[in-house]
């Protein structure tokens, strides 16, 4: 994983250079990993791409909450359904409540004093987060494969593992594919690839609907 997580970063800094130069790296682009640990799961990836697209600078605030680092500028995701925390429509100032698991954003500023985050929602919604709160937040410069259902992006990075039989499958790989719009882009092992492609999720859902259905008709 140590490789594979090196290539990504090393894309990610010169991003430039690459077919991603076109991309706002904030907006555009995502990582999807199948894993949460490890040097190329999710939880590691999101504290190296943060060092590298918005590193620590006197000009920022940041926040300390647990082991994450919350910096102005970083990209954050809502991790779990809050139905009761307000939020500000930035154009209409229409105001209403719920931010909701797997909406992304960015932190436009942080309070130091007030031990506040303001996060803009990528739906344009003005959040306020006291320090109570910021557990329902994680780094989003990369993501699980189940955080990224319904979402979609115009270019993806996937690393790619050998190992991990079973969980690392067919469905799972053509989840992450699917959330890019225009371009995807596999970092990994060449077998890693090859046993997903072959591997096929066993635990078949059996709803009987084909059976309802020729009995209702």
């Amino acid at each position: 994983q140590e490789k594979i997580k090196r290539n990504i970063l090393n894309i990610v800094y010169n991003y430039k250079n690459t077919p991603l130069k076109r991309y706002d790296l904030l907006k555009d682009f995502q990582i999807i990993s199948p894993l949460k640990k490890g040097l190329a799961g999710v939880s590691e990836l999101n504290k190296s791409v943060q060092d590298i697209l918005n590193p620590a600078h006197n000009t920022k605030n940041e926040i300390q909450h647990g082991s994450t680092t919350f910096r102005e500028n970083d990209k954050v995701m809502q991790i779990k359904n809050n139905y009761q925390i307000k939020w500000t429509d930035i154009n209409t100032l229409k105001k209403g409540e719920g931010v909701f698991n797997g909406d992304m954003g960015i932190i436009k500023r942080i309070d130091k004093e007030k031990q506040t985050l303001e996060i803009i929602f990528d739906d344009e919604k003005r959040v306020i987060y006291p320090k109570e709160q910021m557990e329902e937040l994680n780094l989003s410069y990369a993501i699980t494969v189940h955080k990224s259902q319904g979402s979609e992006f115009k270019a993806i990075i996937i690393p790619i593992f050998s190992g991990y039989s079973g969980f690392l499958n067919r469905n799972l790989l053509y989840t992450a594919v699917t959330r890019a719009k225009e371009m995807v882009i596999l970092i990994g092992e060449v077998n890693g690839l090859k046993s997903m492609i072959k591997s096929v999720q066993k635990n078949k859902r059996k709803t009987t609907l084909a059976e309802r259905l020729h009995d209702f008709l």
